[in-house]
């Protein structure tokens, strides 16, 4: 398991900043809650983060940033 071996910040182990892509089902399996569920965890990043929707393609709608 990868988290067993993660660094544990909270005492003190140095940091290294993650860039993450989310990407979003668009399709018709998706409902707005869903949609709105994902959209309220990326809010929840403090690194960089892009994102990604896709149905019939992918569409990058956000490149990488650090800006909320």
């Amino acid at each position: 398991n990868a988290w067993r071996n993660a660094p544990d910040y909270r005492n003190g182990e140095e940091y290294s900043a993650v860039d993450t892509i989310i990407t979003i089902d668009l399709s018709q399996s998706m409902t707005f809650s869903r949609i709105s569920q994902v959209v309220k965890a990326a809010q929840n990043y403090t690194d960089r983060i892009a994102i990604v929707t896709f149905n019939n393609s992918a569409v990058t709608r956000q490149g990488l940033t650090g800006d909320k």
